[in-house]
C-alpha cells in the first residue's frame, strides 16, 4: 500500500517488507523469519467465508515463521453492534460528520449463527447524492474460540486489547 511504503520511507527503515498477497495461498516458506506480522482491518475474518477453515491455516503458518519473541498483532471485531440489533433490526442507518466527504451510510445485516458467517451488505450517499455500494462476509469469532484456535497454532501470552489480541 502507498501510504505504508511510505511511512517506511520516511522513518528511514530498510528492514521491513511489506506483503500485498493472496494471504491465503501465499508460500510462506519463502519468508525469512518474522520479528512482527501485522494482521488489521479485519482481513483474518475475511478468510474463512472464502475457503473454511483458512484463518486457523494462516494463524498456523504466521506461528511457524515468528521468531522467538516475534508478535503478531491481530484486529478482530465481534460486530456486536450489529449482531446484537438482529434479527430485530437488520437495517441500520448512520450519519456521518461535517468533515466526511459521506453523508449517510445505510448497513443491511444477516447473521448466520450457525456458520458465524456475517453478511454485511453497506450503502453510503455522499453529500452530492452519488451512492456505492459493497457487500462483505466476515467469520465472527467469540474470544473462547479464537483463544481455542490460538493454542492449538502454538500462540502463548495472547491478551485482548479492546476488540483486538495481542498475541506472541
Amino acid at each position: 500500500f502507498p501510504v505504508t511504503i511510505r511511512w517506511v520511507n520516511d522513518l528511514g527503515l530498510s528492514n521491513i517488507r511489506n506483503i500485498n498477497s493472496d494471504i491465503i495461498g501465499f508460500d510462506y516458506d519463502s519468508l525469512p523469519g518474522l520479528d512482527l506480522c501485522i494482521c488489521v482491518d479485519l482481513c483474518l475474518q475475511f478468510l474463512d467465508p472464502i475457503v473454511d477453515g483458512s484463518s486457523r491455516e494462516v494463524l498456523k503458518a504466521v506461528r511457524d515463521k515468528l521468531r522467538p519473541g516475534g508478535k503478531l498483532i491481530l484486529e478482530l471485531d465481534n460486530c456486536s453492534r450489529v449482531i446484537d440489533h438482529l434479527p430485530h433490526t437488520k437495517k441500520i442507518w448512520e450519519e456521518f460528520g461535517e468533515d466526511d466527504p459521506w453523508r449517510y451510510s445505510l448497513w443491511d445485516c444477516v447473521y448466520d449463527a450457525e456458520t458465524q458467517i456475517l453478511n454485511w451488505k453497506k450503502t453510503f450517499i455522499s453529500k452530492q447524492n452519488r451512492y456505492e455500494e459493497t457487500e462483505i462476509f466476515l467469520r465472527i469469532f467469540d474470544y473462547t474460540e479464537i483463544s481455542k484456535i490460538f493454542v492449538s497454532c502454538y500462540y502463548c501470552n495472547y491478551f485482548s486489547i479492546f476488540e483486538g489480541l495481542y498475541l506472541s
